[in-house]
């Protein structure tokens, strides 16, 4: 099980990658990036939607020929329910924005995606 410290390290260097972007926001960096994300989600109930458009999102960027369109989309669904879950958990301590950090990080990346490359 992921601790609080792991997490939120992992979404700091998650978001900083996505804001980073450029050439480093390659489909093998994105599939990457899932690849550290998949088991923790999968441990509790309410991160299974997550992990379930993560997994989505990192068989479109396996695939041959890249739906950039799709993964912008799925992209954008992911930012929602990560939005939605930095909500729910209130005001207090720093995770409810870290997440709404996440969310826009996402955002910001699909709009900006290098699927093609």
């Amino acid at each position: 099980m992921m601790t609080l410290f792991d997490s939120t390290a992992l979404i700091q260097e998650t978001t900083k990658q996505l804001i980073a972007g450029g050439n480093a926001l390659t489909p093998q960096a994105g599939i990457a990036l899932i690849n550290e994300w998949l088991e923790p989600l999968t441990e509790a109930e309410n991160t299974k939607p997550i992990a379930g458009k993560l997994q989505q999102i990192k068989t479109l960027l396996a695939a041959p020929a890249i739906d950039e369109r799709l993964v912008q989309m799925c992209m954008g669904d992911l930012a929602e329910l990560t939005s939605t879950m930095g909500s729910g958990m209130g005001s207090e301590g720093e995770m409810p924005s870290l997440l709404d950090g996440l969310a826009s990080a996402l955002r910001a990346a699909g709009q900006t995606s290098k699927a093609d490359e």
